[in-house]
C-alpha cells in the first residue's frame, strides 16, 4: 500500500502541471480565465509563503542586519508580500490573511524610521523608498475600512511624509551604462496614490505636478522638450536603454513600463483619465523593447536576471493592452504560454519556506512578481479597491 501510495503522489506530481495548464486552456475558451490565472500564480506565492515567520526579520536588529544585504529591497519585499496577503483575504474572506497582511503593514510602519527615502539625500536618483510606501499603500488601500482607526493614520503620515520628501527631489538624467528611467520611474506610483487618496491634504495638487514632472522625465529621448523646468534623457534615441552596464537591458527597459501600471490603477480606480505624461513615449518604447522578445517570451539578448523572460514584466505587458490598447492579447498568450511552459509559480521555484530572518533574494523575487501579477488583475478588475478618497472615520 505505501508503495501505490508513494506512486500515485508521484503520478500526481507529475500530472499536476498538465490539468492546470489544460485547465487554463478551457478557461480561456469560456472567456472568464484571465484573472482566475493571475490569481492562480498569486496563490502559489501563497503556498510558499503564506506561512512563513518574519518574526526574526522585523527586530531591529535582524532588520538592519538584513538592510546592509540587501537595502531597500527588504522592506519592499515585505510589503509587497503584505499586498498578496491583503488581496487573497479581499478574494476569500478568510481572516488569517487580513491578519497577515496587517501583521506586516504594522511591522514596516514601526521599521518605517530604517528605511524611508529621507535617510538619502534629496539629490541621489536611486532612492527605492518611493516602491515600498506605494506597495504599503496599496495594499492598506485594499483592506482599509478592515484596517483599525490607528493604523490607517500610520500609513496616511507614512505616504504624506514619503511623498513631501519626493518634492524635493528633481528628477535625473543619464542613459549610458545607467539609465535613469527606473529611478524617476519610481516616483510617479507613490505622488498620485497619495494624492488620490488623501486629496483635501495641503501638498496634494504638488504631489499630482510633481507625480506628472517625474513621469515626463521617465521615458526621454534627447528631442524631448524640457518639461516642469527640466530636461532629461534616459534612453537612446532609438529608445534603448543600459543599466548594470550591460546594452541593451531588457528589463531596465521595462522598468517605467511596471511602475507607469502602478500609477495608472490608481487613476483607472478613481475614475479618472491616465494623464498623457504617463503615456509619454510609451509605445516608441515599447515598439523597441519588443524586438528582445522571442516567441517562448524569453529575453534574446544579456540580462542580469532572466529566470522567466517577459512574464516578469506581467503588470507592464497589462498596461500596454489596458491603458495603451495595444497588443491586446499578448498579456494572454504571455500567461498560457508560462502556465504551459512553467506552470504556475511565480518567478523562482521554491518549496514551502518556513521562516526568514535575513535578505532572501529568491523571496524578493518572488514577492515583487508576485505584486505584478496583483497590479495585472486590479488593472482588469479595479472594482477590488475602494474609491477614493478614503475615510479616516
Amino acid at each position: 500500500m505505501a508503495i501505490r501510495g508513494k506512486f500515485f503522489r508521484s503520478l500526481s506530481a507529475l500530472c499536476l502541471p498538465v490539468f492546470l495548464a489544460f485547465l487554463f486552456y478551457c478557461e480561456t475558451a469560456s472567456g472568464n480565465s484571465f484573472e482566475n490565472s493571475l490569481y492562480q500564480v498569486i496563490k502559489v506565492f501563497e503556498k510558499s509563503y503564506g506561512a512563513t515567520n518574519f518574526d526574526d526579520l522585523l527586530k531591529e536588529e535582524d532588520f538592519n542586519a538584513a538592510l546592509k544585504k540587501g537595502g531597500n529591497n527588504v522592506p519592499r519585499s515585505l510589503a509587497a508580500t503584505a499586498l498578496v496577503y491583503a488581496f487573497i483575504f479581499c478574494k476569500e474572506g478568510n481572516q488569517k490573511y487580513l491578519e497577515k497582511a496587517t501583521y506586516l503593514i504594522n511591522g514596516l510602519i514601526e521599521k518605517y524610521p530604517f528605511w524611508t527615502a529621507s535617510l538619502k539625500p534629496s539629490n541621489i536618483s536611486f532612492n527605492l523608498a518611493p516602491t515600498t510606501a506605494y506597495n504599503l499603500g496599496l495594499a492598506s488601500w485594499l483592506i482599509w475600512n478592515d484596517l483599525e482607526i490607528t493604523v490607517r493614520r500610520a500609513v496616511k503620515d507614512m505616504l504624506i511624509k514619503e511623498s513631501n520628501f519626493m518634492l524635493l527631489r528633481t528628477p535625473a538624467s543619464g542613459f549610458v551604462n545607467d539609465t535613469k528611467a527606473d529611478e524617476n520611474g519610481v516616483v510617479p506610483p507613490l505622488l498620485s496614490l497619495t494624492a488620490t487618496l488623501f486629496p483635501n491634504e495641503e501638498n496634494s495638487r504638488k504631489w499630482e505636478r510633481h507625480s506628472m514632472c517625474y513621469a515626463y522625465h521617465s521615458i526621454t529621448i534627447s528631442k524631448d522638450i524640457p518639461y516642469c523646468g527640466v530636461t532629461t534623457q534616459t534612453a537612446y534615441d532609438n529608445f534603448l536603454m543600459d543599466n548594470h552596464g550591460i546594452h541593451p537591458h531588457p528589463l531596465y527597459m521595462a522598468a517605467p513600463l511596471v511602475l507607469f501600471a502602478d500609477a495608472s490603477l490608481v487613476y483607472l480606480t478613481a475614475d479618472r483619465e491616465v494623464p498623457w505624461e504617463l503615456k509619454h513615449n510609451v509605445v516608441s518604447l515599447w515598439n523597441r523593447l519588443k524586438t528582445f522578445v522571442n516567441e517562448d517570451f524569453t529575453w534574446d539578448t544579456h540580462n542580469s536576471w532572466n529566470p522567466t523572460g517577459l512574464g516578469r514584466e506581467i503588470s507592464a505587458v497589462t498596461y500596454i493592452a489596458v491603458i495603451m490598447g495595444v497588443d491586446t492579447n499578448m498579456e494572454i498568450d504571455l500567461v498560457n504560454r508560462k502556465i504551459r511552459n512553467q506552470g504556475f509559480f511565480v518567478e523562482k521555484r521554491v518549496g514551502v519556506v518556513k521562516s526568514i530572518s535575513t535578505y532572501d533574494a529568491n523571496f524578493f523575487n518572488n514577492a515583487l512578481v508576485a505584486k505584478r501579477y496583483i497590479v495585472s488583475f486590479l488593472l482588469h478588475e479595479p472594482t477590488f479597491l475602494t474609491k477614493p478618497p478614503l475615510s479616516m472615520n
